[in-house]
């Protein structure tokens, strides 16, 4: 069951989706727009995040401070969904890839957060929502909205191929699956922090998703970060993010598995010979090959 916080932010989420899609609606009906012009969406949005503000004000008077913490992000991340969903059903067709983009990136980092107030609650912080996850991150997801909005305006015809677009939703809904299916599996032994001590209630999960991959949290979360670029038929941010999450990953799998050998040895390492990382190309960590003091 879901813990305080956990409902706390699935009732903020829930409202933030509904007041932003019932006044987006009203304001699009009264004044007969269209979200054919940035003058247009301006005039959509303001309604929502206006109501947002207003929210965020009296729930700041009201609530305690870790409750409006949690209270203004999952909000405004049922706003952002809530646009989104707007965005789809009344924009023009190369936007509606825009609003799909967004919708699965206020759905993974809500989503983040709820499963973890589910599966691992001693862990949760508002740093769960992965908001601030990094500056690298914040780059990243900037350089492809600048991307998009460049092809759009010079190549508007690259962002009107459907197939792309639902090549790119079956990626991220996989890549999303198997995510948090393995942080629900993992339970109590998950965390977003690579550990190095071992806990008590930290054990070695080799049943469903970990069957069949060691590292289905990080597979998941390479094919979703691919899947957005496809979405928004980027190709430049396409090559970029499979690059860049590639090595990551890479480098991530290489330190935590340096502690895995450690907490659970043998059993670990025979697990490694019998189930894949996940991650294309990449093996782990293997005795003898790394120098291990390189990961302390």
């Amino acid at each position: 069951m879901w813990c305080h916080d956990g409902k706390i932010s699935l009732a903020s989420f829930i409202s933030g989706i509904i007041t932003t899609v019932f006044t987006s609606i009203l304001i699009l009906s009264l004044f007969s727009l269209e979200l054919n012009s940035p003058q247009n969406v301006a005039l959509c949005f303001i309604g929502p995040i206006g109501t947002y503000a207003f929210f965020c004000v009296f729930a700041y008077f009201v609530t305690s401070s870790s409750d409006f913490a949690v209270i203004k992000r999952a909000t405004a991340l049922g706003v952002c969904f809530g646009l989104s969903t707007i965005s789809i059903i009344y924009s023009p067709i190369a936007w509606k890839r825009l609003g799909v983009y967004f919708l699965f990136m206020s759905t993974f980092h809500y989503s983040e957060y709820l499963t973890i107030s589910f599966a691992n609650p001693q862990t949760l912080g508002t740093d769960t929502f992965m908001l601030n996850h990094s500056m690298a991150y914040i780059i990243a997801a900037s350089s492809s909205w600048l991307e998009f909005i460049l092809e759009v305006y010079f190549w508007p015809q690259l962002k009107e191929n459907l197939a792309i677009l639902l090549i790119g939703i079956i990626v991220c809904v996989g890549g999303e699956i198997f995510r948090k299916l393995a942080i629900i599996t993992a339970n109590t032994s998950f965390n977003h922090i690579v550990q190095y001590h071992k806990s008590e209630d930290h054990v070695l999960v080799t049943h469903g998703v970990y069957r069949l991959m060691r590292h289905p949290s990080y597979a998941g979360w390479f094919w979703w970060s691919i899947g957005t670029q496809i979405i928004l038929a980027n190709p430049i941010c396409l090559v970029l993010y499979a690059i860049v999450s590639w090595k990551f990953f890479h480098e991530r799998i290489l330190v935590e598995e340096v502690t895995l050998v450690n907490f659970f040895l043998d059993k670990y390492v025979e697990y490694q010979r019998t189930t894949p990382t996940g991650v294309p190309f990449v093996k782990g960590y293997v005795d003898g090959e790394y120098d291990d003091s390189s990961f302390k």
